[in-house]
C-alpha cells in the first residue's frame, strides 16, 4: 500500500489579544488569517486536513457591534467546534477584572475566548477529503462530534483583589478530541485522532518568582496535592530549596498530559480488545507552553509514552531581542511518522509570510506532515 499523507496545522491565532501591531479591525484580521492558509496551500500544493486553533475570540462592542470569529470560520468552510475557556462580561457577576479594562480601552462589553478544532470542508474552496468521525463508533446514523475533556477545576472568579486582571491562572483549559477519516475510505485501521490543546502557563513563570498568588496556591494544594508553606512558597522535599512558579507550572502541565495520555491508552484498548490488530494514530496539536528545543519534564513524558515531536528547531513565537527564542507550539504524534512541513525547505518563520503573520498573531503556525 502506498503511503498516504495527512497535513495538520496548529495555530495560536492570538485573537483574544489586541496588541497595537495587530490589524485593528476584527473582520480584516480574520480575512488575512484565512488568506494565509489559502496561500500556504497554493504555494505548497497541499491541502490542510485539520486545524487546531487556540485563542479564538468572540466579542460584543458597546453599541452592539460584534464579531464572532467562531461563526466566521464556519462561514468560510472551516467547520469549527469552539469551546470557550474564559468568558468576560456575561457568565459571571464579578464587577472588576479584565472586562473593566476591555470596556475602558476597547469599548468591549463582552468577550469569550478559547480553543477550536476545525475541519475544512470538501468544497472546491478547501477540497478536503477528510471528515469528522465519532470517537468510539463507525456508525453513520448520528452526527459526528468533537468531544471535550476538562482536566482542571477552576475558580468561579478570577483575580485576588478588586480590579485585578483575570488571566492565565484562572482560565479553564479544555481539550478537544476528534477522530477524522477519509471521506471515500472504508472505516478500517488506522483510527486517526486529532486533539486541540492549550496547556496552561502560570503568571510569573520565567521570572524566578517563588511566592504563589492565591490561585496558584489553590492549584498546588487542591489540584496537585502539594503542600504550600505559610509564606506562600513550596519547599522542595528533596533539596530543601524553594520552588519557582516554573516548577509548579511544569507539574500542572504534566497533570494534564497524564490525563491526555490516559485517554489515548483507553481508546487503544477500546478498539483492540487486547489483540492490537487496529492501529490508532494520536495527534496532539496546540500551544503546549513548554520549550521544545531543550530538555524538559514535559518533553520527556511525551517521548516516554511513544509520542514523536514535529518541530524541534526554529521558533513558534517571536520574542524581543536578547530573550530566549520560544518554541512552544507544536504537534506530537503516536502511531505514525511525522515531519515538519516546510515551504521549499524553509520553516514558516523563515518565509516571506512573516510580516503578514506578525499582524495577525504573536504566534506562528506549525504544520505537520504525517505518514499513514
Amino acid at each position: 500500500m502506498d503511503s498516504e499523507y495527512l497535513h495538520v496545522m496548529t495555530w495560536n491565532i492570538g485573537f483574544s489579544s489586541r496588541k497595537v501591531s495587530f490589524i485593528k479591525d476584527d473582520s480584516k484580521r480574520a480575512e488575512e488569517l484565512i488568506k494565509f492558509i489559502h496561500d500556504i496551500q497554493k504555494e505548497g500544493n497541499i491541502i490542510i486536513n485539520a486545524i487546531a486553533f487556540q485563542e479564538i475570540a468572540n466579542r460584543v462592542y458597546i453599541g452592539l457591534n460584534s464579531f464572532y470569529l467562531s461563526t466566521y470560520l464556519n462561514s468560510v468552510g472551516i467547520n469549527t467546534k469552539f469551546v470557550p475557556a474564559l468568558s468576560l462580561g456575561e457568565n459571571h457577576s464579578y464587577p472588576y477584572g479584565k472586562i473593566k479594562q476591555l470596556n475602558e480601552k476597547f469599548d468591549i462589553s463582552f468577550q469569550e475566548q478559547g480553543i477550536g478544532l476545525g475541519i475544512p470542508d470538501a468544497s472546491e474552496k478547501w477540497n478536503n477529503s477528510w471528515k469528522l468521525q465519532n470517537l468510539y463508533s463507525d456508525d453513520h446514523f448520528y452526527l459526528s462530534k468533537v468531544e471535550i475533556s476538562k482536566p482542571l477545576p477552576y475558580p468561579l472568579y478570577m483575580g485576588n483583589k478588586p480590579h485585578s486582571s483575570a488571566g492565565r491562572d484562572e482560565e479553564d483549559r479544555p481539550v478537544l478530541w476528534s477522530r477524522i477519516n477519509k471521506i471515500d475510505q472504508a472505516l478500517i485501521s488506522p483510527k486517526v485522532y486529532f486533539c486541540s490543546i492549550h496547556l496552561p502557563t502560570l503568571k510569573n513563570e520565567e521570572k524566578n518568582v517563588t511566592e504563589l498568588n492565591e490561585t496558584q496556591k489553590n492549584i498546588a494544594e487542591n489540584i496537585l496535592n502539594i503542600e504550600v508553606s505559610k509564606d506562600n512558597t513550596i519547599i522542595d522535599p528533596q533539596s530543601n530549596g524553594t520552588w519557582t512558579i516554573d516548577n509548579l507550572g511544569t507539574k500542572l502541565r504534566l497533570y494534564m498530559l497524564r490525563q491526555i495520555v490516559f485517554q489515548t491508552n483507553y481508546i487503544e484498548k477500546y478498539w483492540n480488545h487486547g489483540d492490537n490488530s487496529i492501529n490508532c494514530v494520536f495527534i496532539l496539536a496546540g500551544d503546549f507552553n513548554f520549550y521544545h528545543n531543550q530538555s524538559s519534564d514535559e518533553n520527556e513524558f511525551l517521548s516516554n509514552n511513544g509520542f514523536k515531536c514535529c518541530k524541534t528547531t526554529g521558533i513558534s513565537r517571536p520574542t524581543k531581542i536578547g530573550k530566549q527564542p520560544r518554541l512552544i507550539d507544536n504537534i506530537w504524534v503516536k502511531g505514525a511518522n511525522i515531519s515538519e512541513y516546510t515551504l521549499n525547505g524553509n520553516q514558516i518563520e523563515q518565509t516571506q509570510y512573516l510580516n503578514k503573520l506578525d499582524i495577525i498573531s504573536d504566534h506562528y503556525p506549525v504544520i505537520g506532515k504525517i505518514t499513514l
